[in-house]
């Protein structure tokens, strides 16, 4: 989890701000300032932006396409 964290508030120092919304065991990016995320990747129901493994670690998605989002809805 401290990815993730470290990236929300990474992001936030630069004024982007995320919502995350999950749903055991993906996470998915919900909204980046304030815009909706209407694209889907690694999931039918989102952008999945990471998921729990089995071993309770957390493993982030494709950083390049978390990037294409951020830029995209800045």
């Amino acid at each position: 989890m401290d990815e993730l964290v470290t990236l929300v508030n990474r992001l936030k120092k630069l004024n982007i701000e995320l919502d995350l919304v999950g749903n055991f065991p993906w996470i998915y990016l919900e909204r980046v300032n304030g815009k909706e995320v209407e694209e889907k990747f690694e999931a039918n129901h989102g952008f999945c932006i990471a998921f729990v493994k089995p071993d309770n670690t957390l493993k982030l998605a494709s950083i390049s396409e978390i990037f294409k989002i951020l830029r995209k809805y800045k």
